[in-house]
Order: C-alpha cells, then structure tokens, then sequence
C-alpha cells in the first residue's frame, strides 16, 4: 500500500548506518508488498542467490543493524521555535483508548498542552472510522481551534476532515497518515527526513526483520499479524514482510490478517492460536504493534509453548507492560523502542509551529533495541528515549516560555 524511500533490499544496511534518507543510498525508488490471510512464501524464492554464502552476508548485515539499534538512534532535540499560541482549543482523536499505542501519545499531547495554555479534549474512536467521522464532527460544533488524527489514517474521514478543514480548524497529524491525491493535514511529526510512512517501512519495520534475521541466524520460519484496516500498523507490516522476504534467503514468512473490530472483539487470541496451528513450523511471530500482544497475541504464544513450540515474539514501541513480559524471558520477547509519549509533546510542538505559521522541525526521534539483554534505558516503565533525548520536555518548555 505504502512506497518506500529506497528498494527494500537496501533497508537493513539504511539502519545500520543510522542513514535516514535515501541520498545516500546508490538506488531509489518504490516497493510495495502485499500478502492474504495464511498466505505463505519462501524469501528465497524472492531474492537473487542462495546457499550459505547469501544467509550469512543477511546475518552480518542484519547483525550491524541490531547493534546501530541497540545503541539508540535518537537524534538532536529542536534548539528553538515560536513561543505558546495560548488559549487553543485542541480536540485529540484517539484511534483506541483501549490500545497504549493510542492512549499514550494522547496523554503526552495533554501534557504539553497544559504548558502552552491549550484545553485538550481527548475522545475516542474506537478503531472504526464512523466513530472518528463524528467525533471530527463533534470538535467542529464545539469550535475546536484544531483536531489532532492520533494514530488512525486520513483515509478514514477524508469528508469529514475536509469539512472540518474548510471551517478553519486547523489539522495535525499524530502517528498518522495525510489523504492520498489532495493533501489535507496542516502539519505532522517528521522523522529525519523522511515522512511517517517512509520511517515505519525502512526504519521501524526493516529492524524488526533484522532483528529477525539475527537471532534466527537467518533461518526464522516468521508468522506475521498483517492489519488490513491502514494505516501505521499496516505499514510497519509491510516493512517487516518486505525485510524478511528481501533480505533473509534462508527465511520463510506467511501472515494472518486482523483487522481493528477483531481487536476490538476480543479475537486477537484466536485468531493468532488458529494461524499457529496452521503453520506449524513458525519459529517467530511478529506483532506491528504493541498493544496487540497485550490484548492476545501474547496469550497465543504463551498457550503454543505450553504445548512444546519454541517461538521468538517481537512487538513494536516498548510499552512497560510489553517491557515487563520482556524482562520477564516472554512471550514478548523484543521492542524496537519508540517514544510514544515524547511523540505526543513533539506533536503539541507542531501543532504549536501551525498556529504561528512557523515550518515543521525534526523532533529527533528515534528508535531503541529492547530485549531481555539490552534493557530499556526507560526501566520497566513505557520506553521514553534514549540519553540523546534526555529532558526533551523542558527544551520544550524552555522553546515555549523562552526561558
């Protein structure tokens, strides 16, 4: 669905070099990568050579990436920008209250929001874009200054978002994807230099899938949870699919779709048991987000090894009940560490430079390799950046108040 930066084979060796944007890589161009429910194929049938030689130059390679990941890649915080907008009215559209990989950068964006003299209304979609259409509907009645999408895509009330957009209400972009063809965000977190999509294709998902390639010496059987409702989830799967089929010969990958109203339901537990039972030589499952092994995947996992399996469970952000799990030698055993919290001040920034009329600026955020041998720098509570970004809340708040 999405196109990255670069040819997906050259995404690992991108991390490995903390490299954000493709000038430096000798090919660009796009990818995309598809795949079904219990769909299942060889990455070796989808890369040229095979044999010893080209698993264990994937290992290498992978290796160097997991070691760039291991030490941070955090970048410099902002050195300056406009002082508060005060007295903004911000609606915060949740994708699900339910999920920490919404509720969390909402909580940061209401902190932010307090030190730059904003009343943030937080409301919750639900993952289903009927709700989030009239919540969009809801801000504009209530002469919200600004809504901020919070985790779920522009393709889910792309009417209702222009409407909003044609009353004056500004709209900002957490962890969210703009309307394809006419263009409808005012701003959105940027990330290097790359946009949202590009990052969680050729950052976050390719160092899932060298992590991958790494601890299963370039041989993992991977079962990964593929989201069919859009969005960032969706995007950081295809990172991983298209990083495993492109980079690890001796890998085999297949998927098992979900989409939001079976998170919703409760069905994540079945439907990840019934995948596992329908490949049983997985050795790895991969979830694109935390939260989903936190509302049953995990269980899964945890019930097959009960049974004699030997699986390897990777998740997303680093959430501290997934940290704990880690700690703890599973089911979730690894987190490409992103600071959801600090994305939620770093989108008050944004949408703070919006109303000044003032450019987007990069936030510095990166990524942390978390497993039960590199803990988080964060502790056992939700990941929150590295020692790069040490204190990134009152550089904001020194930005705000110039003080």
């Amino acid at each position: 669905m999405l196109n990255g930066v670069c040819k997906v084979r050259q995404r690992i060796g991108t991390i490995a070099a903390v490299v954000a944007v493709c000038g430096a890589v000798a090919a660009c161009g796009s990818s995309s990568s598809s795949s079904s429910t219990g769909s299942s194929s060889s990455a070796a049938a989808a890369t040229s050579g095979s044999g010893a030689s080209s698993t264990s130059s994937a290992v290498t390679k992978a290796q160097a990436t997991v070691a760039a990941l291991y030490k941070g890649t955090d970048r410099a915080l902002p050195t300056g920008g406009p002082k508060a907008e005060t007295g903004k009215k911000v609606w915060v559209i949740s994708c699900y209250e339910g999920a920490v990989g919404c509720s969390v950068p909402a909580q940061g964006f209401v902190a932010a929001s307090a030190h730059l003299g904003w009343k943030a209304t937080v409301v919750d979609a639900k993952l289903d874009p009927s709700t989030a259409t009239q919540e969009i509907k809801s801000a504009v009645a209530a002469k919200a200054n600004a809504i901020v999408l919070d985790g779920f895509p522009c393709s889910w009330a792309p009417g209702a978002i222009a409407t909003a957009k044609a009353a004056g209400v500004k709209i900002y972009g957490l962890l969210s994807f703009d309307c394809s063809g006419k263009a409808l965000d005012d701003g959105q977190l940027l990330f290097g230099k790359e946009t949202y999509e590009q990052y969680l294709e050729d950052q976050v998902g390719a160092g899932i899938a060298a992590y991958i390639v790494d601890k299963t010496d370039g041989k993992g059987n991977v079962l990964s949870m593929q989201y069919n409702d859009g969005g960032a989830v969706n995007a950081i799967g295809h990172g991983i699919e298209t990083g495993i089929k492109q980079n690890c010969p001796g890998c085999t990958f297949s998927s098992f779709a979900v989409t939001g109203q079976n998170i919703v339901q409760n069905q994540l537990q079945s439907l990840t048991s019934s995948a596992l039972t329908k490949d049983p030589n997985a050795s790895v499952v991969t979830s694109p987000i935390d939260s989903a092994i936190l509302l049953g995947m995990g269980s899964a996992v945890t019930q097959a090894e009960a049974g004699g399996r030997h699986l390897l469970l990777t998740g997303v952000e680093g959430f501290g009940p997934n940290l704990k799990l880690i700690a703890a030698g599973g089911p979730d055993n690894f987190a490409v560490g992103s600071a959801a919290l600090w994305e939620g001040w770093a989108a008050a920034d944004g949408l703070n430079r919006v109303f000044a009329g003032a450019p987007q600026v990069d936030a510095g955020i990166g990524l942390q390799a978390i497993d039960k041998t590199h803990p988080s720098p964060s502790g056992l509570a939700n990941y929150n950046g590295n020692k790069r970004s040490s204190g990134y809340e009152q550089n904001y708040i020194k930005i705000w108040t110039r003080k």
